[in-house]
């Protein structure tokens, strides 16, 4: 999608920040605006799209640890504290943040299981109307 965008053969794309970030501050993409809440990070000056007259707009590219559906809840219980305690580590927040990852530790597997729910509630309507197929 990058390769296109900046090609010309696309106007504009949604762009998770992570791969925009290093574009955008290398002049190969103009980044618009972002997605989410409230501003990125590593992008201070970079105003939302809600700042910019898209009130209730949010869009997130959020990365969660997944596990096979019937992974045993020992199992998951070991693995939670784990990720937290690794994302709360300092070097790992700093090198996140500068790719442009806002890490959240203190997920729990039921937090994230509302999140994904949340989201499929508000996005499968969306995508049903809008046609779109899988190829």
């Amino acid at each position: 999608m990058d390769t296109d965008l900046m090609g010309g053969q696309i106007a504009m794309a949604f762009d998770p920040t992570p791969t925009a970030l290093p574009l955008a501050k290398s002049g190969k993409l103009r980044a618009l605006g972002a997605g989410m809440a409230k501003r990125v990070a590593a992008m201070p000056d970079l105003p939302t799209l809600q700042e910019q007259g898209l009130p209730g707009f949010e869009c997130y590219t959020r990365n969660v640890f997944l596990a096979p559906a019937h992974t045993p809840k020992p199992i998951v219980d070991k693995l939670n504290p784990a990720i937290n305690k690794s994302l709360a580590d300092p070097a790992v927040s700093s090198a996140l943040d500068k790719a442009g990852i806002e890490p959240t530790p203190g997920s729990t597997p039921e937090t994230t299981g509302e999140f994904v729910r949340a989201e499929l509630a508000k996005w499968a309507p969306i995508i049903k109307a809008s046609g779109a197929e899988v190829d």
